[in-house]
């Protein structure tokens, strides 16, 4: 199928950016042998009205190595964002396309799309109203999985191998190694990956700071709250240093997203397994080409690539062309 031939490019061509120290965590007595606590549910927030290519390609790779047995897409109907919209893509999807291919996995009920209205106010807390997207989808990931529990991505995180080994634990976020030129910035964690049981004792801690919750600033309950409470409760958390952490900004991140991305579908001296272009057939092709070896080895331990979605947008999006074939 073509969504694996996409994916075979992603897991061979793209095994990743920025090398993987060896991974270190918290103390964590969360964990409980090998019975898993965190449900085989991934959730994701999507907050546009027809979806990207990115999309379609962290849904694949979803679904490929972490074989949930649901995966939900939570989808913001407000304003020009309706359910119309959707169905208006699916049904103007044309065959061998990508859009059908997605298409095919939300009518099959592989996806499950759930169209909400984000919600204004952060949980327990009425009193604030929140007009950044990215807070209210903050809101949505936290009630998902304290209801539910789970996996959450962001759709610009991209699994490249099951994790398992991880839904042993009560609750998990990567540390956040993304350089901030200022020295004395806080430490931080992301919630663009997050595994949780059903109400986790640690979610719990965290939605009830958000009383205090400040709408003017980026990331200080997402991110820096969350740091903070893993000092103070490290046995309700694993903390995952490199694995799923996102790319650090400081780390010729460009150069590195170019390559990853833009190397798939589109021809580019800097991808990790340069295409060749068949005359004969007028296409792009990665038959009979081989990955840089050394980049294929460093990114090796990988177990999900997380580009923040404008180093991705920012460097490929434009010059993403629907013809260009590819095989794997």
């Amino acid at each position: 199928m073509r969504c694996f031939l996409y994916l075979l490019v992603i897991v061979s061509a793209t095994i990743l950016l920025v090398s993987c120290s060896n991974n270190h965590s918290s103390n964590n007595h969360s964990r409980t042998g090998s019975i898993f606590v965190v449900p085989s549910i991934v959730h994701q927030t999507y907050d546009y009205q027809a979806p990207s290519f990115f999309l379609y390609l962290s849904i694949l790779c979803a679904q490929h190595f972490i074989k949930p047995t649901k995966h939900f897409l939570w989808v913001n109907d407000e304003g020009r964002y309706r359910k119309s919209h959707w169905e208006g893509w699916q049904n103007r999807a044309k065959d061998g396309s990508w859009e059908a291919d997605l298409a095919k996995l939300i009518k099959t009920g592989v996806v499950e799309v759930k169209t909400l209205t984000y919600p204004l106010h952060p949980p327990g807390n009425e009193n604030v109203s929140a007009q950044n997207h990215a807070h209210r989808s903050d809101f949505v990931r936290m009630q998902v999985l304290m209801q539910m529990g789970g996996i959450y991505l962001d759709t610009d995180a991209f699994a490249l191998a099951s994790l398992d080994e991880l839904r042993t634990h009560a609750f998990v976020m990567s540390f956040d190694n993304i350089i901030n030129p200022i020295k004395d910035s806080p430490k931080r964690l992301n919630n663009g990956v997050m595994l949780s049981s059903a109400n986790a004792s640690f979610l719990r801690l965290w939605q009830r700071t958000y009383a205090t919750f400040d709408p003017s600033s980026w990331d200080q309950h997402s991110s820096i709250v969350p740091f903070t409470l893993a000092m103070q409760y490290p046995d309700l958390i694993h903390v995952e240093m490199n694995r799923i952490s996102p790319i650090s900004f400081g780390f010729q991140t460009a150069e590195a997203a170019a390559a990853i991305t833009c190397g798939i579908y589109m021809p580019t001296e800097r991808a990790i397994w340069y295409p060749r272009y068949d005359e004969a057939n007028k296409r792009f092709t990665f038959e009979n080409t081989t990955p840089d070896t050394l980049l294929f080895e460093a990114f090796d331990k990988k177990l999900v690539l997380h580009l923040t979605m404008s180093q991705v947008s920012s460097l490929c999006t434009s010059h993403i062309t629907h013809n260009i074939y590819i095989h794997g």
